[in-house]
């Protein structure tokens, strides 16, 4: 992004796509905007800018937010993303500029399992399995469809308290939804959930809604489709 593009994000203020931030926000609240971006069509997030002004940011602050994005873009945001940090001079202070693309593998959840969307300039948390249940629908249509039981029936079953605060077999399903013919190691990489926990959701909540397809050292796992049993 050019300095003449960020200083016309400023002047017409925060959307559903543009958020300005004065400085470093903590961890936590950065990955539950990398998730909402990335659930929903991209977005950029302008740190040393607020109240419609550029202020800067100083030297401790710089070094903050870079551990902060790396930290978050590795450990805080499954599946991983990667945002594209870009540092400008503009009206003489420093700025930085994160750019983070519509997610390849939605949906997108923090380190806790919550699934975060944009609501206009703010975000919010998927509080209801319903809205979980349509996120997962409008994301991956066809993958839904071919399920012997579907993706939303299963979480139907789900308590209101288990989207909010997502089980393990949860995050897994929308996991192997969202990216089929992983191995057990990569959907724990993605998922966040160790394989010994993996297993368990498999031998029980998950029983008999997937198969693995392929040789044991080059084969995944995938949701079963409608036409087997």
């Amino acid at each position: 992004m050019t300095k003449t593009e960020i200083l016309e994000k400023v002047i017409q203020g925060e959307d559903s796509i543009t958020q300005f931030r004065r400085g470093p926000i903590g961890c936590d609240k950065l990955a539950a905007e990398f998730v909402a971006m990335s659930n929903s069509f991209g977005g950029i997030i302008v740190f040393g800018v607020d109240g419609g002004r550029v202020i800067g940011l100083d030297d401790a602050s710089r070094e903050v937010l870079d551990k902060e994005i790396s930290s978050v873009a590795n450990s805080n945001v499954r599946p991983f993303v990667y945002p594209q940090t870009e540092y400008h001079i503009i009206c003489g202070k420093l700025v930085l500029c994160v750019t983070i693309a519509e997610g390849a593998s939605k949906p997108y959840s923090d380190k806790d399992g919550r699934y975060w969307i944009k609501s206009g300039p703010d975000r919010r948390c998927v509080e209801s399995r319903e809205e979980l249940v349509r996120l997962v629908q409008r994301l991956h249509p066809a993958t839904v469809e071919s399920c012997n039981r579907t993706v939303a029936d299963t979480l139907a079953d789900y308590s209101v308290q288990e989207v909010k605060n997502p089980s393990y077999s949860t995050r897994l399903l929308a996991t192997m939804v969202s990216n089929p013919g992983c191995s057990m190691k990569a959907l724990s990489e993605l998922s966040g959930i160790p394989i010994r926990a993996i297993r368990r959701c498999m031998d029980r909540r998950l029983y008999g809604k997937f198969e693995f397809r392929g040789t044991p050292k080059q084969g995944g796992y995938y949701l079963k489709e409608q036409n087997e049993t």
